[in-house]
Order: C-alpha cells, then structure tokens, then sequence
C-alpha cells in the first residue's frame, strides 16, 4: 500500500469519486483540493522547519498567484457576461 503514496491521492481520489459515487466533475475537484490542502500545508511547514524553503521565493509566488487569481476571475467573469449578452442577441434575432 505504501506505493500508491507516490503517485498522489487525486491519482484515485478523482476518479473514485465520479465513477464509484457518480459525483460531477466539479465536486471531484473541489473534494480533492479541501483534501489536499491540509497535507501540503503540514507538508509545506515541516519543509520550512527543516530549512528546505526559501522564503522570499514562497512570498513573490504567493503574491503572483493572488494577483493572476484575480485578474483571471475578473476577467472571465466579464468574458461570461459578454458571451451571454451576444447568445441573448442571437436568439432574439432568430426567433
């Protein structure tokens, strides 16, 4: 059992859970980040104790990746709205 450890829990986790449970995609991955989470935390802050982090790289990456998360969800929430405006302007010009 020890083995299956490398390979990494969304390596049955993901597909445990949409073909056993039947589950949608979505949840799957949801399910699988909250689960993992956790682990990389511990993981992360045993790493840091043992002097195997460099942290100013973790801040400039943490930094970069609350700036990108936010311009990439604002950005595709205004491309959702826009391409729900052109289907509304489609289908009325259809009917």
């Amino acid at each position: 059992m020890s083995g299956l450890v490398g390979l990494g829990e969304g390596y049955l986790l993901v597909p445990g859970l949409i073909y056993l449970f039947g589950l949608p995609v979505y949840v799957t991955m949801g399910t699988s980040l909250v689960t993992v989470f956790p682990l990389a935390l511990v993981g992360g802050i045993i790493k840091w104790l043992e002097g195997y982090v460099a942290l100013k790289a973790v801040l400039f990456t943490a930094a970069g990746t609350i700036i990108g998360a936010r311009i990439s969800g604002q950005t595709i929430i205004r491309e959702e709205t826009f391409f729900e405006t052109i289907k509304k302007d489609v289908n009325l010009k259809n009917d």
